[in-house]
């Protein structure tokens, strides 16, 4: 399940899975330079994870030539849809006072 916080350019995302654990996604669209990092948090721990980010791009680039060169896709069609019904989802307007199911 799905909570959003804030509004454009800077919101906070809250995901919660049934056992538990949680992510918070911070999105921030207004063009300022914010690192790729995560906190995670399990029933043991809360972990930062910094992110290289300079790879991601790469591996981006790489994934569509591939794409084109091969003619499918690189990334699970599930995977996407999933992505997808997460960002559906966070863009409800109820989403921003209550949980919404995914």
């Amino acid at each position: 399940r799905i909570q959003r916080w804030g509004d454009e350019p800077r919101s906070r995302l809250l995901l919660e899975w049934r056992d538990g654990a949680t992510v918070v996604v911070h999105v921030h669209t207004d063009g300022t330079t914010t690192p790729y990092a995560a906190s995670v948090t399990t029933a043991a721990e809360t972990r930062y994870v910094s992110i290289d980010s300079r790879p991601i791009f790469a591996s981006t680039a790489r994934a569509f030539l591939t794409l084109f060169d091969r003619g499918e896709a690189n990334v699970p069609r599930a995977e996407s849809l999933t992505v997808r019904r997460i960002l559906d989802a966070a863009a409800q307007p109820d989403a921003r006072s209550t949980f919404i199911d995914i």
